[in-house]
């Protein structure tokens, strides 16, 4: 069997170190509140290219309570677990506030 001599290094897009280029895919900063039914309100910061599971288990993490116990809601519409907020109508660089329902 022949063996062959293939270079592994692979430069990241653009020259940019990966750590460069992970940021530019996780995107701006975005500020996102989400208001909960008794009216207490918890402040994130997140990048765009973050997910809705990530929010919400953030959310779950910081007020003790089961991740799968609630759902939240942008202008009335629930936000699947799986959509980036680059999917939402959310603009970068601004506060975003969230409903959360089903506590």
């Amino acid at each position: 069997m022949k063996k062959f001599n293939l270079p592994i290094s692979v430069p990241a897009a653009s020259g940019s170190t990966f750590k460069q280029e992970d940021a530019r895919v996780q995107g701006d900063d975005v500020t996102i509140v989400a208001e909960f039914p008794d009216g207490d309100r918890e402040r994130v910061d997140m990048k765009m290219g973050q997910n809705v599971e990530w929010l919400k288990g953030e959310l779950a993490k910081r007020r003790d309570i089961p991740y799968g116990s609630f759902a939240l809601y942008l202008n009335g519409s629930m936000m699947a677990d799986p959509l980036s907020l680059y999917d939402l109508p959310i603009q970068a660089g601004t506060t975003t506030t969230v409903t959360v329902q089903g506590l």
